[in-house]
């Protein structure tokens, strides 16, 4: 499986031969059968299964069946058919010799076959069952190779030991081996195990040391007795310590890092720290430049590095291998190939092999760097170049041997990997001579850039920017990082003790061992009878730089081993017996080497001005320059793109990127400024991000709940990414909701990106600063996908705002409102001063008192525009017309503002606080006056084109419209025109009707009020009797004239005069159509008759008590006689009654009362016309006899009485018509209980009230019994069982 045999095969067949003894400077001719393998690696390149290719690998095994030497085959599948002779051994002797057709194609070739010479095939397990023909299987001598299989029972007991640390390791939740380790397949375990003895039976053999003190200093067993490993057996318990030790850490250098993170719910939880402390920082896998820049600088044998390096992330480009040469000092000694762009292997070799040879690359080191993407699906590819590569170095060393040349070709495989290649055939092990490794990310790590050890140990709040200040004082931060000190100073102790004991040994090294150079030598030649090393070799070799290696550990590891082995107690765990050694000499160097990082950071310095004003600057604090808020400035797009703008304001979203941009820094300064736009945002960012963790408990394990998450795994690519796609998944949301404050109705466009000098962009950022202005807070953000841009927030109309964020200073002032009429009440001057005293207690009032008296007015003005626009609601649907409406209204709130004596200035002092308290009290007190302004003016825009807007006393800017309003609505023209012209007079009238009464309703103590009144109600007569009589007959014009002409000397409809004088022009309009128009068209005289009485009947109910005054006593008893017939006019003493008319009508034959008139009374004011209820009621007794008449009559009053108090209560919320059900319930309750003794009219209102009362009760109690069991309790809910809902069923 996975070529396994192969490795095997190739190292037990090295050792029998012998080919390393032999020295190609002497021309020695060697026996066949001392001759190593030729091993024929089938090409993957696209265009070599061609016939030309076939030629060629014939012709090679061609060479080696007559010279006697082993061929092995891999991936040759396209061959065997050209060998069939050859694998049924169907050989032709003659002369001694024996010889076999090669077949091609049709051809034939006759070859000598050796008689040492043997064949190998070797294939995968899974090509042979799914490809091989049968009788080719038949034809061969088969054995199934694993590692494992060739292992020892020693190495066996280690296998088992290493297999089930690896599943500790490894096996969490969903995952596997695959997910820890890339490229782990089931041999993996056994094939590092026999690596691993390799290696220490190399180093034990000395072969490429001249004295045991080198060997020490180069073996990664450091200080080990090596004399005592020689004398032991390798079945000791001290070798299998040593061959587990080393395959754990051959093992890790494969390992992916979400692997260590998920080793928090495993077995191995203890070791985590220090498992991580060695993959990172020991074996560097940070970056593609760390991990090379160790490995080259301890590449101290003749022969470069082979290497593998695996990876989740993009290849490198052009540019970045450039930069990666000027780092490692290989800046005209680097190339660089992309494996698929060859299509054959004669081109793979043509460019590689020009890095081999030393004439064309000089004497210094070279490097090689082959990258292979979708390695998972080229695994057979990557294998043919990696054993191309192999062979170029093996001819390289024999090369430089010969003609004494220094410098060595590191040749690098970069393969990337994806995800989803868990399971893949891919094999991430390769063995000696190759350096396998994980690099999961090749990038090298800037400032911005979260490590993984960082996010483990931090908050997100944390990694976002990390304040020195909080890690001087944070209790929670010294706990977090105890375990990260403590790893430092046990690596430092170590580094510091095994420096001190190799102080001297440093250049001895150098001196005896000619294959070691270093930047000190210039060259060395080996003498002829050394024998040639192997061509690579990364483990042997004396650190080169003075932080904590793998060596460091497994030196003081094997120390430890041997103390206790002196003691009887071997240790099963050796990664337990590290963690254990890091716990117990952790405690001396962390600390001061923290408190020296930190004493050397820099401090901010406080200007004069900002101490001036402290509550307008944040706490001087020292910010480092790391965290994610250095990218800030890439989070723009993904922030703004959340924004959803209105369908008529697309462009702002592309302006808010572009002021974004100019305010958000690219590359921060080293310190950040708080005083700055960009550094209050990240001040902002980093509170919110703190209240997230402190009210999500899930927040703390988040690294880890990514690295459970296969999805996001698979997604995200490297792990690094997967951590920065969850900061910005958790930081963006977050910046887009602060966009979406701070840019309500474009606020952002007041702040100039250029100078913070203007007054309004110091006034923006002091309100931004502070954060008792601003108020965020993650528990109100709703997280979403969209979230409402400019004028959206309070769904408001979207405009321009001239003064910064000044929705929150009227929502302060709002906010103030109720407690500063609790105290002061209904008192202008009073309720003025103490919202001013409330407001200058915030920390918004602070601000506003700040701003000097030179930019009051400026500052007033700008807050006036703002506040118009978000309490007055314009309908227009000319832009000009708002415009002109809202500026008309600006110069009313202004002049009262300056011109009233309540809002003089407090203690002589000037402030834009004491101006917008005083907008304020003076819209509350004129709210009903500018919201009917509106109404009229969007219905009749016309009327403010020629508006006086002088409002220098009161608020008659109302009164003023309605008096320009009534001159275009007057009705001398449409009445001497068509009918169309009639109507369109009524559309207009009925427009604005609601705005003119509601206004003149208004409490105005001026002339012009009264005047106005006057002639609404004669506009309003005038269009009942067009509606009612003019548009349903014809030629009814002239007398809608006279109508007028009737009233327009005194139109007062409170008095009976006018009333008379309406019923007079009725009368007369009857005898003309009766006498002349309508004559002999009785019905049709019924119709307009008919007409006429329902004119005049809404002619009464709606201008005779339709207002708040009550009409003139007069009045009521003319209209009270209307209804009851008069004694004179009687033969009988009884009264009689007829139907409510302008005209005299005849009597009723039986007498009826009707409730129209006892309605109008009752709906107008109880109280008022109590008198004239009473004289209604007697009158209605004395008219209606029999033995239901009372009753009857009775049960009309209380009707009546009931729905007069169902029309007062329309209006009222559900708490209010609570409390007036209570009071109905008691006053009803008392009126009945005086019973007899109360005058009948009490007594049915006490009725009324009580049936009243108790229909609410019967609301509540159907209310309160739907809503049990409900889980859902909403303000009305709550009513229900409230104080008042109580004492209401108590009453009842």
């Amino acid at each position: 499986e996975n070529y396994a045999a192969l490795e095997i095969l190739n190292h037990y067949l090295r050792d029998v031969v012998g080919t390393a003894s032999a020295d190609p400077a002497e021309k020695v001719e060697m026996r066949p059968e001392d001759m190593h393998p030729f091993i024929l690696f089938g090409s993957s390149f696209p265009k070599d299964k061609e016939y030309t290719q076939v030629c060629r690998n014939i012709n090679q095994i061609k060479i080696c069946m007559e010279t006697g030497r082993t061929v092995i085959l891999l991936n040759l599948e396209n061959l065997y058919e050209s060998l069939y002779d050859v694998l049924n051994q169907y050989y032709i002797y003659h002369g001694g010799s024996r010889y076999v057709d090669l077949g091609l194609q049709t051809h034939r070739v006759k070859c000598r076959v050796h008689e040492n010479f043997k064949l190998i095939l070797i294939a995968e397990k899974s090509t042979v069952y799914e490809k091989f023909p049968t009788p080719l299987i038949n034809r061969l001598e088969k054995h199934f190779v694993l590692t494992s299989s060739v292992l020892v029972d020693w190495q066996q007991e280690v296998l088992e030991q290493l297999q089930n640390w690896t599943h500790q390791f490894s096996c969490v939740s969903r995952f596997k081996e695959g997910n820890a380790f890339v490229g782990y397949q089931k041999d993996t375990p056994a094939a590092v195990v026999f690596q691993a003895t390799i290696q220490l039976q190399d180093m034990i053999k000395g072969e490429y040391f001249k004295d045991l003190e080198g060997l020490k200093q180069a073996s990664v067993l450091g200080n080990i007795p090596l004399e005592e490993l020689v004398e032991e057996e390798e079945n000791s318990d001290v070798w299998k310590q040593a061959v587990l030790q080393l395959s754990q850490c051959l093992l890790l250098q494969t390992a992916s890092p979400d692997a260590f993170v998920r080793l928090e719910n495993t077995p191995l939880a203890d070791q985590q720290a220090v498992l991580l402390k060695l993959y990172n920082d020991v074996q560097h896998h940070t970056s593609l430049e760390d991990f090379l820049q160790h490995h080259l600088s301890q590449s101290g044998l003749q022969g470069g590095l082979l290497l593998q390096v695996t990876t989740h992330s993009h290849l490198l480009s052009g540019e970045e291998v450039e930069q990666l040469g000027d780092v490692l000092g290989y800046r005209d000694h680097i190339s660089w190939f992309l494996l698929q762009e060859f299509d054959t292997e004669l081109d793979f070799f043509n460019k590689v092999s020009p890095a081999f040879q030393r004439d064309q690359v000089g004497s210094q080191d070279s490097l090689l760097i082959i990258q292979c993407d979708s390695g998972d699906s080229d695994g057979d590819l990557i294998a043919c170049a990696r054993y191309r590569i192999y062979d170029e170095g093996v001819k390289s060393i024999k090369q430089n041997i010969i003609l004494e040349c220094e410098g060595s070709t590191h040749v690098l495989f970069v393969i990337h990997l994806p995800q989803q290649s868990v399971g893949s055939s891919f094999v991430g092990f390769q063995g000696d001579p190759w350096v396998s490794a994980h690099i999961d990310d090749l990038r090298h790590i800037n400032s911005d850039t979260v490590t993984l050890s960082e996010a483990m140990n931090m908050p997100i709040s944390h990694l976002f920017i990390s304040p020195d200040s909080e890690l001087e004082g944070s209790h929670e931060s010294e706990q977090t990082f105890t375990e990260t000190a403590a790893t430092k100073e046990s690596l430092a102790e170590v580094e510091v003790e095994e420096m001190q004991a190799d102080e001297t040994m440093d250049d001895n090294i150098e001196a005896s061992d000619p294959r070691v150079h270093g930047s000190d030598m210039e060259h060395h030649v080996p003498p002829p009878e050394e024998p040639i090393p192997p061509p690579i070799n990364q483990i042997g070799q004396q650190p080169m730089e003075e932080t904590p290696t793998l060596e460091s550990f497994i030196d003081q590891m094997t120390l430890d081993i041997e103390e206790s082995m002196e003691q009887g107690q071997a240790s099963e765990k050796p990664v337990e017996e590290m963690s254990q050694y890091l716990s117990e000499h952790v405690r001396e160097q962390a600390e001061p080497m923290m408190d020296s990082s930190i004493a050397e950071q820099p401090q901010l310095e406080t200007s004069d001005q900002q101490s001036a004003q402290p509550h307008f600057q944040p706490e001087p604090k020292t910010l480092k320059k790391s965290g994610y808020y250095l990218r800030l400035h890439g989070c723009i797009q993904a922030a703004a793109s959340r924004l959803q703008d209105s369908a008529k304001n697309k462009e702002r979203a592309t302006d808010r990127v572009k002021l974004l941009v100019e305010l958000i820094p690219r590359s921060p300064a080293v310190n950040l400024d708080e005083s700055t736009f960009h550094g209050t945002l990240v001040t902002h960012i980093h509170q919110l991000l703190k209240e997230r963790e402190s009210i999500r408990q899930d927040e703390k394990n988040w690294v880890l709940n990514e690295a459970l998450s296969a999805k996001k795994l698979q997604s995200g690519g490297t792990f690094r990414n997967v951590i920065a796609r969850k900061l910005r998944d958790v930081i963006i949301p977050i910046f887009a909701e602060i966009i979406a404050l701070i840019d309500h109705n474009y606020n952002l466009d007041l702040v100039d990106p250029k100078t913070h000098d203007t007054p309004v962009t110091q006034f923006w950022l002091a309100m931004f600063r502070n954060p008792q202005v601003m108020h965020f807070s993650y528990a109100d953000m709703s997280v979403r996908e969209q979230v409402p841009g400019v004028g959206a927030r309070l769904a408001e109309e979207e405009f321009r705002c001239q003064l910064p964020f000044s929705w929150l200073v009227r929502e302060a002032f709002e906010a103030q409102w109720d407690s500063a009429k609790s105290v002061a009440g209904n008192k202008t001057a009073q309720l003025y001063r103490q919202l001013y005293t409330l407001i200058s207690e915030t920390s918004i009032g602070s601000v506003l008192e700040s701003v000097d008296e030179v930019y009051c007015e400026e500052f007033f003005q700008r807050y006036l525009h703002d506040f118009v626009r978000s309490v007055h609601k314009c309908n227009h649907k000319i832009s000009d017309h708002t415009d002109m409406e809202y500026r008309l209204i600006e110069k009313a709130l202004s002049d009262l503002t300056h011109s009233t004596e309540d809002f003089a200035s407090i203690d002589g002092h000037e402030s834009l606080t004491r101006r917008i308290a005083a907008v304020h009290v003076i819209h509350h007190t004129y709210q009903s006056h500018l919201f009917w302004f509106g109404q009229l003016t969007s219905h009749m825009p016309g009327v403010m084109v020629t508006l006086d807007s002088d409002n220098s006393e009161k608020m008659l800017l109302p009164l003023y419209a309605v008096e320009r309003a009534l001159e275009m609505l007057k009705p001398q023209e449409p009445l001497k025109k068509d009918e169309s012209a009639l109507r369109d007079w009524l559309n207009r009238l009925r427009l604005s009707q609601n705005a003119i009464e509601s206004i003149l309703n208004l409490p105005f103590q001026h002339e012009t009020a009264g005047k106005a009144r006057l002639q609404w109600q004669l506009i309003r007569a005038l269009q009942m009797f067009v509606e009612q009589v003019v548009l349903k007959y014809e030629g009814m014009e002239v007398y809608a004239r006279r109508l007028e002409m009737y009233l327009m000397s005194d139109p007062d409809f409170l008095k009976a005069s006018t009333i008379n004088k309406v019923k007079k022009h009725l009368n007369s309009m009857d005898s003309e159509l009766e006498k002349k128009k309508l004559k002999g068209k009785p019905k049709r005289l019924v119709s307009v008759r008919r007409s006429c009485r329902a004119f005049f009947m809404e002619l009464v109910s709606t201008l005779c008590f339709g207002g708040r005054e009550v009409p003139e006593e007069e009045l009521i008893q003319m209209l009270v006689s209307t209804v009851f017939t008069e004694r004179q006019e009687m033969e009988a003493e009884e009264l009689g009654t007829r139907e409510f008319s302008y005209r005299k009508s005849e009597r009723d034959q039986i007498p009826v009362i009707r409730s129209f008139l006892l309605q109008l009374l009752l709906e107008h004011n109880t109280e008022l016309v109590k008198a004239q209820l009473v004289d209604y009621f007697r009158m209605s007794q004395q008219a209606i006899t029999g033995e239901t008449a009372d009753r009857d009559l009775y049960l009309l009053c209380t009707q009546c009485f009931e729905d007069a108090i169902y029309k007062r209560s329309t209006s009222l919320s559900f708490p209010e018509r609570l409390t007036s059900a209570t009071t109905c319930l008691r006053e009803g309750h008392e009126a009945l209980t005086h019973g007899q003794e109360a005058a009948p009219l009490d007594f049915l209102e006490g009725v009324a009230k009580v049936r009243y009362g108790l229909s609410v009760v019967v609301e509540l109690l159907s209310k309160r019994e739907s809503g049990v069991g409900t889980a859902i309790r909403t303000e009305a809910f709550k009513h229900y069982h409230g104080v008042d809902a109580n004492q209401l069923v108590h009453v009842a």
